[in-house]
């Protein structure tokens, strides 16, 4: 194109629809029309590019809101089995105070270790998560 201001591809005429729904006709027999072209498709990649990555910033702040949210869920279970326990230790203290005999508390130590060991496992299920 520099030697002869000609180029195969550009050695004829095109028509086309534009975004704008448009018919254009280019004559592409000049280097003046090849610059206007490789301009206009490079702006439309640009804003292409600018739109992937608001996408990508959007994705990411949704993965970080989730993460938020799940972590808040996790934290929620735990105050549920802290609140398991504390009935279950009010219960037991209830039971000791009327009867004054360990023999009964077996059955709420035995539901306390159960909340406790479904607690921990939560926990390392949040860990793993």
């Amino acid at each position: 194109m520099d030697a002869d201001k000609t180029a195969g591809v550009y050695g004829e005429k095109y028509t086309y629809t534009n975004a704008q729904g448009n018919r254009v006709t280019v004559d592409y027999n000049n280097r003046k029309q090849a610059l206007e072209d490789l301009k206009e498709y490079y702006t439309i990649l640009m804003g292409s590019m600018m739109d992937l990555q608001e996408v990508e910033e959007q994705i990411q702040e949704s993965y970080l809101d989730m993460m938020d949210e799940a972590q808040e869920k996790f934290r929620e279970q735990i105050e549920i089995f802290q609140a398991i326990d504390d009935i279950i230790q009010h219960d037991m203290n209830l039971v000791k105070m009327m009867y004054g005999d360990d023999t009964s508390l077996a059955q709420y130590y035995a539901e306390q270790q159960d909340n406790l060991a479904t607690q921990m496992d939560f926990q390392k299920q949040q860990i793993a998560f």
